[in-house]
Parts: structure tokens; sequence; C-alpha cells
């Protein structure tokens, strides 16, 4: 199973310690978890993936090499740069304004739901987030959630307390 933990990078205290957990919980089961190492949700479910006992994958894509000071391997590179940017150019407005590591941080948010080869890679099972962030903006979580929607993959965004609700009655039975 392939998750998806991403969010805006203030959150409320409560939602990032549930984060933590369901990072661990989901560690635990031995679930991948996909993020993109950003304060907040992101750093949320990585620090509770690295609680469990038991070592579990992890996807941690980067827009470029030590971002956020996040050790990952997975970061964007001259060599997937264009395949990631023609995907993400889809989605984002005004993206032939846009500065190349805005760029990069939207193909980033790619791989956070399509992998590390978008068509190769196995999509994510769902997404789990927080944002407050309007469904009709592309930017930062809600880019994802786009990908998420267009590909069929469910999502749960905590801000909504009936998606919260759905997510624990399908994962936390």
């Amino acid at each position: 199973m392939i998750y998806t933990g991403i969010g805006a990078r203030e959150l409320p205290e409560d939602i990032r310690k549930e984060f933590i957990f369901i990072g661990r919980r989901f560690a635990e089961r031995g679930w991948t978890l996909r993020s993109g190492g950003a304060d907040g949700a992101d750093s949320a479910f990585e620090w509770g993936c690295g609680l469990s006992a038991t070592p579990a994958p992890k996807e941690i894509f980067l827009p470029w090499k030590g971002f956020n000071n996040n050790p990952s391997p997975l970061y964007i590179t001259k060599t997937n740069e264009k395949e990631l940017f023609d995907i993400a150019c889809n989605i984002y407005p005004g993206w032939q304004y846009a500065k190349n590591p805005v760029r990069l941080l939207h193909a980033r948010n790619v791989q956070q739901v399509m992998g590390k080869k978008p068509g190769v890679s196995p999509l994510t099972n769902f997404v789990v987030c927080w944002t407050d962030r309007p469904e009709n903006q592309a930017r930062g979580t809600m880019f994802a959630v786009t990908i998420a929607n267009k590909k069929g993959i469910p999502v749960y965004n905590f801000y909504n307390p009936e998606k919260r609700k759905e997510f624990y009655k399908a994962y936390f039975k």
C-alpha cells in the first residue's frame, strides 16, 4: 500500500499529532509513505514513519538536493526535470511565468502522487492531507490533490470533518 501524506506548512497542533500517529501506524503496517520534505504536515508524516520500530519504506521527493535540510536522495535533477515539468505545466496556472524554484516544487508534487517515474511507478493509493485552501486553487497541497482527483485517487483532507471520518472508517476499523 502506498499513501501520500502532505499538507500545509502551518497546521493545527492536534492535526500535526494525528499525522505523526498515522505515519507511525502505517509504517508498522509496512505501507510506503510518499511526501515532500516540507515543514508541517509533510514532516509530521515522515516523523511518524520514523517512530515505527519496524523500518518502513518512504519516498520523500524533494524539489532539489538538501531541500529543507532533508537528506532524501529523491530530488529532481536535469534527467527527470523535463518529464515532470511536462505534467506539471498542464495543471499549474501561469506556468510560463513561474520561476524555476516554483516549477521544481510543483514537479515534486507530481511525484508525491505519481511516484518517481510517472507512468511507470505505481500511483499512490490515497492522499491524506490538511489544507484550508479552496479546491480550485492548484498551488501547494491542492496541486497534488488536483492530480489525485484527475487520477481518481481518494483524497482525505482533514480540514473537512466528514473526510476525516471517512478516512478512519476506511483505514482504522
